[in-house]
């Protein structure tokens, strides 16, 4: 005959009470990684739109940089936009160097007379462009020849 012993109920109910325990903590530690995945994902697109933001400000800086230089002594600060928006809300920052040919010395890029362009020619011109997006910032820092001996 079949006999049931006195405290199989009470060890049902913890067997019962640790297995549910155990889904449960799989569950939470499951959520917690799609919570941070999703987290990372969608920091990976703010990347992506700050990268894009400094790209933008280079090309910004080149076209002015070439626009302000055809003849007119005009000054880098005031001609051109130092920082933009884009649509999608990122935003750009930008400083523009001029240098010479060991591209290390800082030449000035405007307002230059003949003497001072023959003393201190700019061979180079060099771009840093910060581009951010909500708190992920990316930053890009070009060099581009203009002159070659």
């Amino acid at each position: 005959m079949y006999m049931m012993k006195k405290n199989s109920g009470q060890t049902m109910i913890m067997i019962t009470i640790i297995t549910g325990g155990i889904v449960l903590s799989a569950s939470v530690i499951a959520g917690m990684l799609m919570f941070y995945q999703l987290r990372e994902v969608n920091d990976t697109v703010r990347s992506g739109m700050a990268l894009f933001a400094a790209e933008t400000g280079i090309e910004e800086t080149l076209q002015c940089y070439f626009k302000t230089t055809g003849g007119e002594t005009l000054d880098y600060s005031e001609a051109c936009k130092l920082s933009g928006s884009l649509s999608n809300g990122a935003t750009y920052k930008t400083e523009l160097i001029c240098v010479d040919a060991s591209g290390f010395k800082k030449v000035n890029c405007f307002n230059q007379s003949d003497t001072e362009r023959q003393d201190s020619p700019v061979y180079g011109i060099r771009i840093k462009s910060v581009g951010q997006k909500d708190s992920v910032e990316r930053a890009v820092d070009s060099l581009f020849g203009v002159r070659f001996n």
